[in-house]
């Protein structure tokens, strides 16, 4: 049996990905978003994925082709990466990966169906998101370890019910959701989504956070003001799926749309009305969140004196985040001292295949942080929690 590069160790993927085609989607889109992806395809953005879907085709036909390319499983990215596209190579690329499972989210989507900051929030983000979900489910239909991740637009308590309903239907095991309300939405908390949060109780199926689907302040993607990156040299950027919003800037911010939204959620009551939602953040960092824990529970002491009638929780802040959801943290950080100061149950693996960030061998650089941590919660870390939240 060929090695496979987990190894020995069960692993469960908490964020990969696939690199959407305009022939993926546009069997799926209405003429407003076919001519969207017709230009992207079309114009040099759309190089890669053209010369990615030209070595696909020589892999297809020829088998030399995909021997070459097996050794490069963990260098090649985006469309060159091995089943970023092709659905049926994908379960020959996880063959190889050895992993038992993948939540699996799109790129393309990740921008087209949450920002249009120009347009109001409406029908328009939800008939893209209808294309991308379809496209997803389709993807990951035949092959039971890929877990396709709809995206589902907050902006409309209505629509946001019906398109998890249909994408739930169509086969997607999680629901990713907008970490920031549009400026013209409302908020995550709003007792209008309550309909939202009780479909996925019953569904019984995770809602995910993920980067690139934060809205900053300004109906952008990007947290930093713009002053900070006038500071007199060239903007260092990390090249990848989402590589624009996380240069060195970007990353001391991964944690503000996340720490908001689901700050949010614990303090005004949503988790302790829906004792059965779970979920998790995304390719956001976990670094920041021991802190951000202590601070949630000083937040809910000091406004309770001035604003009586933030709820009355039954249990600390922290106490429902601990309970209700889970973080992958970044490649790089310390994966060892975070499980020290928050415990072995929150933290999740993940690959970010076959995006950028994720790098080419995160299992050896998330263990090189992980000195004196046992094999019990190495396991949880690698397998256990994310078998936990997906109810495998």
């Amino acid at each position: 049996m060929t090695a496979t590069y987990a190894g020995n160790r069960t692993v469960y993927d908490a964020d990969s990905h696939i690199m959407e085609t305009y022939e993926m989607v546009a069997p799926h889109a209405d003429d407003e978003l076919r001519a969207v992806l017709q230009g992207w395809a079309n114009g040099p953005a759309g190089a890669p994925a053209r010369a990615g879907q030209e070595e696909a085709k020589r892999r297809a036909s020829d088998p030399a082709e995909w021997d070459s390319a097996v050794p490069e499983l963990m260098t090649r990215k985006l469309w060159a990466g091995l089943g970023s596209f092709d659905a049926g190579e994908r379960s020959r690329a996880l063959d190889l990966l050895g992993f038992e499972a993948q939540l699996v989210f799109g790129t393309l989507n990740l921008f087209l169906c949450n920002s249009a900051p120009r347009v109001a929030p409406g029908p328009v983000q939800y008939r893209r998101a209808r294309a991308f979900n379809a496209a997803m489910a389709e993807f990951c239909r035949h092959d039971p370890r890929l877990i396709g991740v709809a995206n589902v637009p907050l902006f409309d308590p209505d629509l946001a019910r019906a398109e998890a309903e249909q994408a739930l239907s169509d086969g997607c095991g999680a629901i990713m959701i907008t970490t920031t309300p549009h400026p013209d939405g409302l908020s995550v908390s709003h007792p209008d989504f309550d309909p939202f949060w009780d479909l996925l109780e019953d569904a019984d199926v995770p809602f995910v956070l993920h980067v690139g689907i934060n809205l900053g302040p300004t109906g952008g993607h990007d947290f930093v003001p713009a002053a900070f990156r006038r500071n007199g040299h060239d903007r260092q950027r990390i090249s990848g799926g989402e590589g624009q919003l996380i240069d060195h800037l970007g990353y001391l911010t991964l944690g503000t749309g996340p720490s908001l939204c689901l700050g949010v959620m614990a303090l005004e009551g949503v988790f302790m009305r829906h004792p059965r939602l779970r979920g998790a953040c995304a390719e956001q960092g976990a670094v920041w969140v021991p802190s951000w824990l202590r601070q949630l529970d000083l937040a809910h002491t000091l406004s309770r004196r001035v604003h009586p009638d933030l709820p009355e929780l039954e249990m600390k802040p922290s106490d429902y985040i601990r309970r209700h959801v889970k973080f992958t943290p970044f490649v790089g950080e310390p994966v060892g001292w975070i499980i020290d100061q928050v415990g072995p149950e929150m933290l999740l693996f993940s690959s970010d295949y076959p995006h950028t960030e994720g790098g080419t061998d995160p299992i050896r650089v998330f263990d090189a942080t992980m000195d004196g941590v046992g094999e019990e919660a190495r396991h949880k870390f690698y397998a256990g929690n994310l078998r936990e939240l997906l109810k495998l």
